[in-house]
């Protein structure tokens, strides 16, 4: 019996590795990356060299990946990344499906910026809007980000620098159901993060909120928030509830981003 189940994994393995360089060649996912993320976000996808594997697991990978930012963004990418990894799921390949697991972004800029436009995240005006059928991969269930950085832009020019060292998000494929672990810094100060968000479907659309939960832990200051929490730039339709501890108060200001006045 142990040699006819061993024999049906190799030979799952050996039709799943044609099966995926026969879908799964460069140019072929490149193009289709390209249409989808168009189609779905209203941006343009760069990707410079990829490369395919089959083991630990079916993936991609690709070098200097790039997405397009909003017309009137001052910066002309809304994400770079030095190197990018794509996992598949092995059965949907034998059915000549190609179906996107999970995403791994490395040393990763984001640029978030607010204008009288609203932000600069993929929005109804551009595409359609964010639920999980038309988003460019609709079973990506997990997310990894690994020495990142986060650059936030206020409506009036203001920016706000963060330094992601790790991040982890999951879900159940759908927009639901979606907890984040992260590790950030800012100000010289670090943070571990840990959220929860029920239901991101309407993620980006006007007056958008998801029940959820968010931690916030420094050396010194922790701050939990439950409710509901919005998922668009302002606060329309929260519903928030939370509890501030801070035995430093230059750590919950450097948190904050608020400058401290030096004392008389």
């Amino acid at each position: 019996m142990a040699g006819w189940s061993a024999a049906i994994v190799v030979g799952l393995v050996a039709a799943g590795a044609v099966a995926f360089h026969a879908l799964v060649d460069s140019e072929t996912l490149a193009r289709h990356a390209r249409e989808r993320t168009k189609a779905s976000w209203g941006r343009d996808l760069q990707v410079g060299g990829m490369s395919v594997s089959l083991l630990p697991r079916p993936s991609l990978h690709a070098t200097q990946v790039s997405l397009s930012n909003a017309p009137w963004a001052k910066e002309p990418h809304f994400l770079r990344a030095e190197t990018l990894r794509a996992d598949f799921d092995l059965l949907p390949l034998l059915a000549g499906k190609v179906e996107v697991r999970g995403l791994t972004f490395e040393n990763a800029v984001l640029n978030l910026e607010a204008g009288p436009e609203g932000t600069n995240f993929p929005r109804r005006e551009q595409a359609q809007p964010a639920t999980a059928g038309n988003a460019p991969f609709p079973s990506l269930s997990s997310i990894r980000i690994r020495n990142a950085t986060v650059s936030s832009r206020s409506p009036e020019g203001k920016a706000a620098v963060w330094a992601i060292e790790s991040a982890d998000l999951t879900s159940d494929g759908g927009l639901k159901n979606i907890d984040i672990a992260a590790r950030l810094g800012r100000n010289r100060q670090a943070f571990d993060v840990k959220a929860h968000l029920a239901d991101a479907s309407r993620w980006g659309t006007a007056g958008a909120v998801s029940e959820g939960t968010v931690e916030i832990k420094g050396t010194q200051t922790e701050l939990h928030l439950e409710g509901r929490l919005p998922l668009q730039r302002g606060f329309d339709g929260h519903q928030l509830k939370g509890t501030l501890k801070a035995a430093s108060l230059a750590e919950a200001f450097a948190f904050m981003g608020i400058a401290r006045r030096a004392s008389a």
